[in-house]
């Protein structure tokens, strides 16, 4: 049922501060309330700013890690980097056909990514809820109530789609190791 879907998100950006920094990939997929992924539900797009001068203006760290030494998403972004309005057409496509209105966007610090997307992709805004899983938020009360419990340890390159994907693997450890549920 799409009522019940959740959408994991994850942006890569040229910096944190939505106001002046540009999204330059997206990474999205949709799983069903059982965490099991829809099937042709998911995408990834380099996304090119608008501002010309958007990647001149990344600190050290982002150049460092999107650039030629790591994930190479700027190469990406000029090579096939996709427009800020066709990336947003893209995700309203994947949300009409997958979910319902009123869609719940999950993932690591997706609050960040959720301030991004009111400012850069009003009618993905729109479409979504206020509401958010935060895989981040369950693993500070975990770390907190359980100080000596399992922890996950998170492998990130950095790019959009590998870590959605691991923001929906932490989720399923959180459920595996501290609730008492069974998805299955």
């Amino acid at each position: 049922m799409k009522r019940s879907r959740v959408c994991f998100v994850d942006l890569e950006m040229t910096g944190l501060d939505y106001n002046n920094d540009s999204i330059i990939e997206v990474a999205c997929f949709v799983v069903e309330s059982d965490l099991s992924p829809v099937e042709g539900a998911e995408l990834c797009l380099a996304v090119m700013p608008d501002d010309p001068t958007a990647f001149e203006k990344m600190d050290q760290w982002n150049k460092d890690t999107h650039g030629p030494k790591g994930s190479n998403l700027v190469r990406r972004c000029l090579e096939e980097g996709v427009s800020t309005e066709e990336a947003e057409d893209r995700v309203m496509e994947l949300l009409r056909e997958h979910m319902e209105e009123g869609a719940i966007f999950a993932g690591n610090s997706v609050w960040n990514d959720m301030n991004f997307v009111r400012a850069s992709w009003p009618r993905v805004a729109e479409f979504c809820t206020f509401r958010i899983i935060d895989v981040s938020s369950f693993k500070e009360v975990f770390r907190r109530i359980a100080p000596n419990g399992p922890r996950f340890r998170k492998n990130s390159d950095h790019t959009a789609l590998a870590d959605a994907k691991g923001s929906l693997e932490e989720l399923r450890f959180y459920i595996d190791h501290f609730m008492r549920i069974d998805l299955g």
